[in-house]
């Protein structure tokens, strides 16, 4: 394989890692997948291209970890806002029953 098919190849392999990156739509991941396989099985596999996934792989975990205790701390702030609300109705039903005897 020349050095220009290999930049090629370089690119393409590396814009269906990108897109897949970002797809949400399973349909499209698994065009994109195919896209890939075919990239990589008419260039052959290098072994800069298996760094290449497993970068965007830790990268793509570390976003979701990350994703997943901003959905907590959310989660959390949700319920202390709504134990508030509880909370302040049942001080305004207490202040409305003393007044009310």
């Amino acid at each position: 394989m020349g050095q220009i098919d290999r930049l090629i190849s370089a690119e393409n392999i590396a814009r269906y890692v990108d897109q897949l990156d970002r797809e949400l739509s399973l349909d499209v991941q698994a065009s994109l997948q195919q896209g890939l396989l075919e990239e990589e099985n008419r260039y052959g596999l290098l072994s800069w291209h298996l760094d290449l996934v497993e970068q965007r792989i830790a990268e793509a975990a570390d976003r979701i970890d990350k994703q997943t205790a901003r959905l907590r701390q959310l989660e959390d702030n949700a319920m202390i806002h709504r134990v508030r609300i509880v909370c302040s109705r049942s001080i305004t039903m207490c202040k409305e029953l003393s007044a009310g005897t």
